[in-house]
């Protein structure tokens, strides 16, 4: 089949085209890719260094660390306090809970205080802080 001028440039400028649209495409899917490989590797390692504790006990040597805890799970039949119209249809409902709390990890204060009296029957005090690094509930305030 013989094609013209017009057809033939026709077909170029379409192939131009195509090219440049799947090209931007291609590189933008390739880098997504690798971010992903990148981003799960991360997590990976991370997860692999923590620390497992096989009971639910907090350890001291965990603070500041990564840690996988595993505890039993105690799952009580809770079909009583199901609505009535469904007991018939559930005699048996196991169920759990779950619940977690947050704690922070910052500087916490310590203040001593020792006082004694001096020779002109005043009273002196000399004020202590020090600073430890804990876990706690709520934030500090560093006031």
């Amino acid at each position: 089949a013989n094609e013209n001028i017009f057809e033939r440039m026709c077909g170029a400028v379409c192939s131009s085209i195509c090219g440049m649209v799947m090209v931007p495409l291609c590189i933008a899917s390739l880098f997504w890719n690798e971010n992903n490989l990148v981003v799960h590797e991360a997590t990976a390692n991370l997860v692999r260094g923590a620390k497992v504790y096989p009971s639910c006990a907090p350890s001291p040597r965990a603070n500041g660390k990564l840690v996988l805890v595993t505890c039993d799970l105690f799952a009580p039949d809770i079909a009583g306090g199901l609505p009535a119209p469904l007991r018939p249809f559930l005699p048996h409902f196991s169920g759990a809970t779950l619940s977690w709390t947050t704690e922070i990890f910052q500087w916490t204060e310590h203040k001593s205080q020792r006082c004694h009296k001096t020779n002109t029957g005043t009273r002196r005090c000399m004020t202590a802080y020090t600073y430890q690094p804990a876990w706690v509930w709520a934030p500090v305030d560093s006031s």
